[in-house]
């Protein structure tokens, strides 16, 4: 007797063809990706892309944002039941500008007394994270001159910066902005 055992992939790969046998005008995808190897991950995705580009209308429900980004041209972000957010990716995500990251050489509450008004984020007792983000509603150059100005008081107190580093806007961000940083049952 011979039995043949599928992989998850190739378990979500029948499924997908099964539930395309009939022509669907519209199919409801729940985590369609979970557990599966990255080669059939990306031709799943490659083949929801090609069904909404036929015409069929697809809800993707998904916890993967960069699965989202790449493939939705529509997003909702729901909580626990509750709709946070709805639009274009474009409506919901600013791309235009990245938040500024700066790694300093000091202890967080050393570096929260020279900069009293920017999100400082201690990493561990000898260094921080400074957060310098972009005021939507301040004018051209503003970011610049707010980071100019971020420098020049931290050098002004000795403080060294180690590194820094941009952080694009991305679902992932906007999800954890909107639902909360921490942990929940």
């Amino acid at each position: 007797q011979f039995v043949r055992t599928f992989s998850g992939g190739m378990k979500r790969r029948l499924n997908f063809g099964v539930a395309l046998l009939h022509n669907p005008k519209f199919v409801i995808l729940d985590e369609p990706t979970v557990g599966i190897d990255p080669q059939s991950r990306t031709h799943l995705l490659e083949c929801v892309s090609q069904l909404a580009t036929q015409g069929v209308g697809v809800i993707y429900a998904s916890h993967y944002m960069e699965e989202v980004e790449a493939i939705c041209r529509r997003v909702a972000i729901i909580d626990h039941g509750r709709m946070l957010v709805c639009g274009t990716l474009d409506e919901l995500l600013d791309r235009s500008h990245s938040d500024v990251y700066l790694r300093i050489a000091a202890p967080a509450d050393r570096v929260r007394s020279r900069l009293p008004d920017t999100e400082v984020v201690p990493i561990n007792g000898e260094s921080a994270f400074v957060v310098v983000k972009r005021d939507t509603h301040a004018a051209a150059g503003a970011a610049t001159t707010r980071l100019a100005a971020v420098l020049n008081s931290l050098a002004q107190g000795g403080l060294e910066v180690v590194s820094t580093e941009t952080r694009e806007h991305n679902l992932e961000r906007l999800f954890l902005e909107l639902t909360g940083r921490t942990l929940r049952d």
